[in-house]
């Protein structure tokens, strides 16, 4: 993730829905499908549970196909809607479908394929983009080393989903390369009432416009309808943000800071090579904010609160609750310093 130097960054960690898991004989090999057309299919002898190390029992496999057209696949994603291509250009791009492949030993810990083996896999299109999907697409995996998405052969279409052998286990993605433009804005805050607050903050840029206070340290994101996301995530002093994204295309638009978000903007962004300004993001701060801030010792503090609920009982918002009522902690941080915010 590219962040801003001395900023709170968060970053949301999805956890999504194992779709489907299948005992296969190491041995005999076999076949795991989800129930919305993911497919992968191993020959006999394909494990190991290290290099070298030829695993003979039963394999759990777990597959996951995501949507990223939908909002709980593009939240899955890992890493930015780019990678690099295989001349070693990093390249903007939007993805068809992906998966993700788990397999594991009786003991749960993480099986590969062996040298030289391969397994075929097929990724399920977006129902939205079938009409729209080329006959052929680059295949891509994700490096959790690196965190970046590397190309690595191609993908033929069959149907409504597309095919390939691959060599390893990683999260699997069907991306074409697209044309960008660019989406530019300013996140400022406003008042509870909605209007632009005035006096908000005293640590304001210098030089902001009159009555109109920049927001530093907001994300800001962008979602496309044909699987894509742009984002910044972290707006400097002055709250200007400046995107990437699939230029000609229906986007979503919205900014957030500790916990607090705007109201959604539904755009279409410029032809190739162009620029839209989104003007004004408005963020409305909550109407009580706690700051909990500490030095490095203690390692550990926690920001808890309790609050009335409308059974005349007390609710209970702290790091294992986040939220309850009308409040969010907006993180736990376990290292020293803080901010907690509630």
């Amino acid at each position: 993730e590219k962040v801003r130097a001395g900023e709170s960054v968060f970053v949301d960690a999805v956890l999504g829905d194992v779709g489907w898991t299948t005992a296969i004989s190491a041995t005999d090999g076999g076949t795991a499908t989800t129930t919305n057309g993911a497919i992968v299919t191993f020959p006999p002898n394909a494990f190991v549970s290290a290099p070298g190390t030829p695993y003979t029992g039963t394999a759990s496999v777990a597959v996951t196909a995501f949507d990223p057209t939908t909002t709980a696949g593009l939240a899955a994603f890992p890493g930015r809607f780019e990678g690099v291509a295989d001349g070693g250009a990093t390249i903007p791009f939007r993805s068809f479908g992906f998966i993700d492949v788990s397999p594991r030993d009786a003991d749960g810990g993480a099986l590969q394929l062996a040298t030289g083996v391969t397994a075929s896999i097929a990724i399920p299109i977006a129902a939205s983009l079938v009409a729209s999907a080329p006959s052929t697409i680059p295949l891509w995996f994700f490096n959790a080393a690196d965190g970046l998405w590397r190309e690595e052969g191609v993908l033929a279409r069959d149907g409504g989903s597309y095919l390939a052998n691959v060599s390893h286990f990683t999260p699997w993605n069907a991306d074409l390369p697209v044309n960008i433009s660019t989406l530019v804005g300013r996140v400022v805050l406003c008042g509870v009432d909605g209007g632009t607050d005035a006096g908000a903050d005293a640590g304001a840029a210098a030089g902001a416009d009159a009555g109109v206070t920049p927001v530093r340290g907001a994300r800001v994101i962008a979602i496309g309808q044909t699987g894509w996301r742009g984002e910044e995530s972290s707006t400097p002093a002055d709250g200007t943000f400046s995107l990437s994204v699939t230029s000609s295309s229906v986007a979503d638009l919205s900014a957030s800071i500790g916990g607090t978000s705007s109201n959604h903007l539904s755009l279409t962004t410029a032809a190739t090579g162009g620029t839209y300004n989104a003007g004004d993001i408005c963020v409305t701060p909550a109407p009580v904010r706690i700051v909990l801030t500490w030095t490095t010792n203690p390692r550990d503090l926690d920001a808890h609160l309790t609050i009335p609920d409308v059974d005349g009982g007390r609710e209970h918002v702290y790091f294992s609750r986040k939220s309850a009522a009308d409040a969010v902690l907006d993180t736990d941080m376990t290292q020293g310093s803080g901010p907690e915010i509630v």
